[in-house]
């Protein structure tokens, strides 16, 4: 949501009043929403007090799994942080129309995360939801690479990105709470959100060097694209190591 309401507003604050303006509204609001999120947890039970036996259980081959799984889609997803910059450096676009593509990835995500959650809840098909969001999520950087022919290939391209890359995380965490018990669900999300937040971050800094020494977008939105792929062959991998634990 966020995404979406920067996507649109954003670029006009930044225009009108200056980025350093603009920067400075985003701070506001993120220091008004953690004080609103903590004045609504005032006089809710965390569960802290709840006793349990003994420590947190081990990892699971799930939660290993979804861990590969995330820092290889969080690899992917971090060439949208460059999405503005390719429509408007490398297509041309006008800074609110670079905009626009975002708030698009914004509200796809939205719309994305309910809705595979929603399918993958219904009797748990976590790993066939993963598997259709791996594939979407490798197709939208070839989109998003094919866009230099056909600004249309822009718009497709973001909305698939909301829709895979920036919408696995409802259905992994699912998976992570439907594997782990009460006890270990805690340590097993932060496994699973370790690995997508260390590829999220890393992958940025090589995005970058890879414009910078060939002055395209073309290897980074490459790059992407196989990474899902990667994700993908790591669905199926999955798939086969439980197939031979349940034959053994």
């Amino acid at each position: 949501l966020a995404l979406f309401i920067g996507g649109l507003s954003l670029p006009t604050i930044a225009e009108t009043l200056g980025w350093r303006w603009a920067f400075a509204i985003v701070a506001l609001v993120s220091v008004a929403g953690a004080y609103g999120s903590y004045r609504s947890r005032q006089g809710v039970s965390s569960g802290a007090g709840e006793s349990h036996v003994g420590g947190p259980p081990g990892i699971s081959s799930a939660v290993r799994w979804l861990s590969i799984y995330g820092l290889l889609m969080g690899f992917s997803g971090g060439a949208l942080f460059f999405l503005p910059l390719f429509a408007e450096e490398d297509l041309g676009q006008s800074i609110k129309v670079a905009g626009l593509a975002v708030a698009v990835v914004g509200l796809t995500a939205v719309v994305g995360r309910i809705l595979w959650a929603r399918f993958a809840d219904d009797g748990a098909r976590y790993r066939i939801a993963l598997t259709a969001i791996a594939i979407i999520a490798a197709i939208g950087p070839v989109l998003l690479m094919s866009a230099n022919h056909s600004v249309g290939y822009l718009w497709l391209g973001a909305v698939l990105a909301g829709a895979g890359v920036s919408s696995w995380n409802s259905v992994g965490m699912l998976a992570v709470i439907d594997d782990a018990s009460a006890r270990g669900a805690g340590t097993a999300s932060g496994w699973v959100l370790l690995g997508f937040l260390l590829g999220l971050g890393v992958a940025p800094p090589i995005y970058g060097y890879t414009f910078d020494t060939s002055g395209s977008y073309t290897t980074m939105w490459a790059i992407a694209a196989v990474t899902a792929g990667l994700a993908l062959l790591v669905m199926g991998l999955w798939s086969l190591s439980e197939r031979r634990r349940a034959a053994a």
